[in-house]
C-alpha cells in the first residue's frame, strides 16, 4: 500500500485537478534531485525527463519557469535574452 501523498504533492495534485488536468501526482522513494536520478528511479532515459528551473526576472521581480529536456544545459544567457524579448 502507498504512502499518503505530502502537502506540497496534494497542493500540486488539487491545483492540477482545479485546471481541468486529471493527473496522478506520485511519490518516489528514489531521489530525483537530478534529472539522472529521476530517469534511473523511474527506468528511462534522462532526455525523457522534463525538468524545472525558475528563474527571477531581476527587472520584474516575476518567476520565470523554464521547461527543459532532461539530457540538456539551460543556457542562462539565452534565457535572460528571451525575457528581455518580452
Amino acid at each position: 500500500m502507498s504512502q499518503p501523498l505530502k502537502s506540497s504533492s496534494i497542493r500540486v495534485q488539487e491545483f492540477l485537478a482545479s485546471h481541468g488536468h486529471n493527473f496522478t501526482v506520485t511519490e518516489l522513494a528514489d531521489s530525483t534531485r537530478t534529472a539522472k536520478d529521476a530517469a534511473n528511479a523511474i527506468g528511462c532515459t534522462e532526455s525523457q525527463i522534463a525538468k524545472s528551473l525558475i528563474f527571477k526576472d531581476s527587472n520584474t521581480e516575476k518567476a520565470v519557469l523554464i521547461i527543459a529536456s532532461g539530457s540538456n544545459q539551460v543556457s542562462v544567457k539565452k534565457v535572460e535574452a528571451a525575457i528581455r524579448a518580452c
